[in-house]
């Protein structure tokens, strides 16, 4: 008797489960407000295809958006309740324009950790307060007095090529690039570096640890419950379990140590910035941001933030000189121009040129944007929601919508970029000189009020690393190319098919003169 109660209240709960769903569904597909936009029913259906693309198969759902695009057009609706557009003309009213309102998809938030940071906070209004003091800290000007830091950053890096080249090392380019802007972002941001470029062979094992945290983000976003679940579970195991949990937790320890020193400094009366007007650190900008309120400049928000930049700083930079590395060692005549153009301003190898400079180069200022432009890897969406009802060509987007792109299919739009998978600067010398200003379409940082908070830290590095190596060495590939850096799954950023992204590479020569 007391079997049959327990099966029949067991198929009460499937049954009533089953009906609640086709119910959903059944609203998804015909009631939903964006319910008439064009795209496959089983992506507006519900969210289950997104979750079996990038839970089940492993972060390849970015790829059937692509072919949804082919076929549907440049308007897709990709879940229940959001659209992806990839025109590259809406980017701008996609992330909204200056004074223009977005708030961040609350799905997303479920992916990271820092609940207080700014990359977690949903209300556009709340996020412009919060970011307001970071605006100052990350600007160009701000950037161009530490410029002597991540210079003494980049000399260390050719020093130790220089020893590598002596004995050589076969060098893998993440490591390299990556103990660069660990050590970098560290410095500006904690006041103390991470020491990464002292260690032998560029190791770093945060950009590989923490990128293994980042596999389970879509877990995340789709089963909240299990990561809750998972809270639970002693921190002492976890770490045991997980590397890449060992060194995030690495990098929340270090964030709150610095943000607990920090804020006991300030109540002694230490200032924002030292002697040379550069800024004590990240936590210090924050914690003297007196136009916020107490709440704002907790020990909880001071720790978050310094999570989320230090995570930010350490990969995406990295894999930008990579990728331009990979482009220049596979196209020799492209590096010979680069390397002449460097030699016209640089007249020994160790010559310090300004980043100003730097940028004013034709040849590498291309090579840098169509580094940037070139890649495969940035296929992370970026959903604002929008708070006003939108026109997009013939439709009109409802108020409440989120609206999304990958940057890469931005970048790779071939109506902008002709032959867009082809690595060639020169696009944008020839464009420069039609007047034309391709830069306005670039989506690696993306644009609105979210925008990018490093981009002039990243331009920075990329302009000083990429003068000085090609103006003192020549490399050679090893047992890589170009596909070592095309992207085949997603996990905040893209990985290759064996879950893995760089190249390998060795030094043939250094230049004397």
């Amino acid at each position: 008797m007391i079997e049959m109660w327990f099966l029949a209240t067991a198929a009460g709960f499937v049954f009533s489960w089953f009906m609640y769903e086709l119910c959903h569904i059944i609203y998804n597909l015909v009631f939903h407000p964006l319910a008439k936009f064009p795209g496959p029913w089983w992506a507006g259906a519900s969210d289950f295809a997104e979750m079996y693309y990038n839970v089940i198969r492993g972060g390849v759902y970015f790829k059937e958006i692509e072919k949804m695009h082919e076929r549907y057009g440049p308007i897709v609706r990709i879940n229940r309740d959001e659209l992806s557009i990839i025109d590259p003309d809406f980017q701008e009213q996609r992330f909204g324009a200056i004074g223009v309102r977005r708030n961040r998809s609350e799905k997303t938030q479920r992916q990271f950790v820092s609940p207080t940071s700014i990359l977690n906070t949903i209300d556009h209004d709340h996020h412009r307060i919060r970011r307001q003091p970071l605006n100052s800290f990350f600007s160009k000007q701000a950037i161009m007095r530490i410029e002597s830091i991540i210079q003494s950053k980049v000399d260390k890096v050719i020093e130790k090529l220089k020893g590598a080249y002596a004995q050589g090392t076969l060098l893998e380019t993440q490591d390299v690039f990556g103990a660069l802007t660990t050590d970098v972002i560290s410095h500006y941001s904690y006041g103390e570096s991470f020491g990464f470029l002292d260690h032998p062979g560029f190791k770093n094992d945060y950009l590989r640890d923490v990128s293994g945290f980042f596999f389970a983000q879509h877990i995340a976003r789709h089963f909240p419950l299990l990561i809750s679940a998972m809270q639970l579970i002693p921190e002492r195991v976890l770490l045991m379990l997980s590397k890449g949990m060992a060194s995030m937790n690495e990098i929340m320890v270090s964030s709150k140590k610095f943000a607990q020193r920090t804020l006991a400094s300030v109540q002694n009366g230490e200032k924002q910035a030292g002697a040379s007007g550069i800024p004590r650190s990240l936590f210090h900008t924050l914690a003297n941001a007196h136009n916020l309120p107490p709440t704002e400049r907790s020990l909880e928000r001071l720790t978050d933030e310094g999570i989320v930049i230090m995570v930010a700083g350490l990969e995406t930079t990295a894999r930008f000189l990579t990728n331009i590395t990979v482009h220049l060692l596979s196209n020799r005549d492209m590096l010979e121009k680069l390397q002449a153009e460097l030699r016209s301003v640089m007249e020994t190898p160790d010559a310090r040129v300004p980043w100003t400079t730097l940028e004013s180069l034709p040849y590498l200022s291309a090579v840098v944007s169509e580094g940037l432009r070139c890649e495969n890897f940035m296929t992370t969406r970026t959903p604002r929601v929008i708070l006003e009802p939108l026109k997009f060509n013939e439709w009109t987007i409802p108020a409440g919508a989120t609206l999304s792109a990958s940057p890469t299919l931005i970048n790779n739009n071939p109506a902008i970029f002709p032959d867009p998978h082809i690595f060639r600067p020169e696009r944008w010398i020839e464009a420069r000189s039609r007047g034309k200003n391709l830069q306005k379409y670039l989506a690696s940082f993306a644009r609105g009020s979210r925008m990018c908070l490093g981009v002039n830290l990243a331009y920075a590095e990329l302009y000083l690393m990429l003068a000085a190596l090609y103006r003192n060495f020549d490399f050679e590939l090893v047992d890589s190319s170009v596909k070592d850096v095309i992207a085949e799954r997603e996990f905040g950023l893209g990985y290759t098919k064996d879950y893995r992204f760089g190249v390998k590479v060795r030094v043939t020569k250094i230049f004397e003169g």
